[in-house]
């Protein structure tokens, strides 16, 4: 078993794996974003 391998992927992986970090910590923001219109836009309703 040669080491190339898993040495080369190991920089992949760890690009792969900010990417994911960077778009899970986007997708959260968006959530709580839309969250916020939501909730204004039921009290403006109620009102």
């Amino acid at each position: 078993m040669t080491w190339i391998g898993p040495v080369q992927s190991s920089g992949m992986h760890a690009a792969l794996f900010s990417c994911w970090a960077c778009l899970y910590e986007l997708d959260q923001r968006v959530l709580l974003v839309n969250m916020r219109k939501d909730q204004g836009a039921r009290t403006a309703r109620a009102t």
